[in-house]
């Protein structure tokens, strides 16, 4: 292999692995941003920070698919805060994988929802989330999730 191809090969990892950090950064201030602690608002000047205007929410645990765009999700949040059935809550990515093409990018994430900062997981599942590349800025397109329940567990390789 010639000099210049190894350098365009080694180029090509360092871009690659810079995509993959700025992803991780985006889904970090994803969850931090859907974070609160009782009597604090979500960050929701950062959330809405992380999505394209026209990114969707898509929630598969029911019989058929809810889609609600990011102001209804978050408005409906907003709503189980206000009524305190959601008190407080802390969401962190227990692990994930990420493929990358280009300017589009999937990130199979598996969450774990808490009602207490070091309390056990109320709620574990995995989001899939699209994400793409504008301007440079790597911006979340949908996000789909599915909870994990007892008879259908996360696989192991997500794990």
């Amino acid at each position: 292999m010639e000099e210049s191809e190894k350098k365009s090969i080694t180029d090509f990892s360092l871009l690659h692995k810079n995509k993959e950090q700025t992803i991780q950064k985006r889904i970090e201030l994803l969850y931090n941003s859907m974070s609160f602690s009782e009597g604090v608002e979500p960050n929701w000047s950062s959330f809405y920070d992380c999505f394209t205007s026209s990114a969707q929410f898509i929630n598969a645990n029911l019989d058929a698919p809810m889609c609600l765009d990011v102001h209804t999700f978050a408005q409906v949040l907003q709503n189980q805060i206000k009524e305190h059935s959601i008190p407080q809550l802390f969401t962190q990515e227990v692990s994930h994988r990420t493929q990358i093409f280009g300017k589009i990018a999937q990130r199979f994430s598996v969450f774990a929802n808490k009602i207490e900062l070091d309390g056990e997981p109320t709620t574990q599942g995995i989001n899939s989330i699209q994400l793409i590349c504008a301007k440079g800025n790597w911006l979340i397109q949908s996000i789909s999730w599915y909870n994990e329940r007892t008879d259908d567990k996360i696989p192991t390789m997500f794990l």
